[in-house]
């Protein structure tokens, strides 16, 4: 018995003395990652760049210059299905015609041929061709001839774009987002999709315009693409200024559509240049990139409070989170473990994602792009003991997610500074005959100042043709300047310069 008793004794002390142990090493982490998440927080926490995702929520706007006050926009976000743009004629086309899989090898003029076929079909309650309808009739005369047919046809989406045209006289927007949620990665943003519904219906519209003579209407189209696409500005959302993106390009090609046919006004050709002009991508993708890295803190810090759960169904309200899975994990692991993933997210997405990034010299830098790639592809990185171990499991899950926003920032800068310093090429070739020798004799009368390539920093490269035309083109994602030879699509990120397109294919 006197041996049961000591034995047991020591069996208590034994575990008193783990307990303890633990207790001690729960703490030791606890002060030591806690010490260096909050050193990091300081020194990273200013306006512009805060960890606090509340900052970044837009300020209330008066709705008499609201644009996401009106009514058309409110519509948006109550789940209203009976939003032409579901059932217009359009939606049914879009379903009809054929999508290419591939990124061509040079900028396309916009196959309205293709269009009026489809639409033709729809107004005959025709089910279309097997693989979809296509022409690759691209001549002047035969878009002519589509376009007119559209243009004519096409009119049960009018009402629709004239509204937003009338709301688009407010001079600002904040949507009706809900943004006082415990959760960011549960934003609702259902005006996404309708915008993009508008948009490309607006440059169908503005490209048929063009073919049809009609440049005044497409200015207008253009130019409410370029509204709709600011409307996003001050959303903290990455997917939201990726869509803003996405309509700039939609907005150049409906622009260049326009100068390889000699269809602008030097009036036109002016407003348009000013749109184009006042683009700063790079420096505006640091305030959603900024904001996804305090979303992620955020989210974290609700990970401690509710469990795992949060993180495995992110698109519910984390309020309701409960179960014995997420209360174990929530209890057994340290604070401090917690704040290392925080920690290491952020500073893998400073050194990984916004080093690619200088907003104030609108630069972009693909060799650090590239170095968020071989990170992720590093085999010793991509140990599952390694990334447990260094906390990185929330930094190689959610930073690839983030790796194409340099080169689509890059993407759309370039075609937006080409397509302005087209415009004003353009305006010189109409007031002289002919183009200038160099870049440098648009300014001042015709650019108030040349944009830099943000590859390089330096002015894009340019030359006249032996028959007279340009090359315009940016030394690309390679950073080499190959002469203004492009490489086997139009924004090769392997090889060749990114070239302005001067004949329409």
């Amino acid at each position: 018995m006197g041996k049961f008793r000591t034995c047991f004794r020591r069996i208590l002390l034994a575990f008193g003395l783990a307990v303890v142990a633990v207790v001690f090493l729960y703490l030791v982490i606890d002060w030591r990652d806690g010490h260096a998440w909050n050193a990091y927080y300081r020194s990273v926490d200013k306006p512009g760049a805060s960890l606090d995702f509340h900052s970044y929520i837009p300020k209330e706007i008066p709705d008499a210059n609201n644009f996401g006050a009106t009514a058309v926009v409110q519509s948006w976000f109550k789940n209203d299905t009976n939003v032409v743009f579901d059932h217009d004629a359009y939606s049914k086309a879009g379903k009809l015609i054929h999508s290419p899989t591939q990124e061509p090898s040079c900028r396309q003029m916009l196959d309205l041929v293709m269009w009026r076929d489809a639409l033709a079909a729809v107004r005959a309650g025709e089910k279309g061709p097997q693989g979809g309808f296509r022409s690759g009739k691209l001549n002047a005369e035969s878009r002519a001839q589509a376009a007119g047919y559209i243009l004519k046809t096409w009119t049960d989406d009018d009402a629709a774009i004239k509204e937003l045209r009338a709301a688009s006289a407010r001079s600002q927007t904040r949507y009706p987002i809900v943004y006082a949620t415990s959760n960011p990665f549960a934003i609702a943003v259902p005006h996404l999709a309708r915008l993009g519904q508008a948009c490309d219906r607006l440059q169908l519209r503005a490209c048929a315009g063009l073919a049809a003579g009609q440049s005044d209407d497409a200015l207008g189209d253009i130019q409410l693409i370029f509204y709709l696409a600011d409307t996003l500005k001050s959303e903290p959302m990455v997917v939201s200024y990726l869509f803003q993106l996405s309509r700039l390009r939609m907005a150049v090609q409906a622009v260049w559509e326009g100068l390889i046919g000699h269809r602008w006004t030097d009036a036109q050709l002016q407003q348009l240049q000013a749109s184009l002009e006042q683009r700063d991508l790079p420096s505006e993708a640091q305030g959603p990139l900024h904001a996804e890295r305090a979303a992620v803190t955020f989210a974290v810090e609700a990970v401690k409070g509710q469990g795992t759960n949060f993180l495995t169904d992110p698109f519910d309200d984390c309020d309701d989170y409960e179960g014995l899975t997420a209360d174990m994990v929530r209890w057994l692991t340290p604070s401090g473990w917690f704040d290392m993933e925080k920690l290491h997210y952020c500073q893998h997405s400073d050194v990984l994602v916004m080093a690619a990034f200088d907003g104030t010299q609108k630069r972009v830098f693909p060799h650090q792009a590239a170095a968020l790639q071989a990170w992720l592809d590093s085999p010793e990185e991509r140990s599952s003991w390694r990334v447990v171990f260094r906390h990185d499991i929330l930094a190689r899950a959610l930073l690839p997610g983030l790796g194409r926003i340099p080169f689509k920032t890059t993407r759309c800068q370039v075609e937006v500074d080409q397509c302005a310093v087209a415009c004003a090429l353009e305006r010189y070739r109409r007031a002289n005959g002919k183009y200038p020798a160099s870049l440098q004799a648009l300014t001042p009368r015709f650019m108030t100042q040349l944009p830099n390539d943000v590859l390089t920093g330096e002015p894009y490269k340019y030359h006249l043709t032996d028959d007279g035309q340009f090359v315009l083109y940016s030394v690309g994602w390679n950073e080499k300047d190959d002469g203004g030879v492009p490489g086997q699509t139009i924004f090769d990120q392997e090889k060749g310069d990114w070239v302005w397109d001067t004949v329409a294919r």
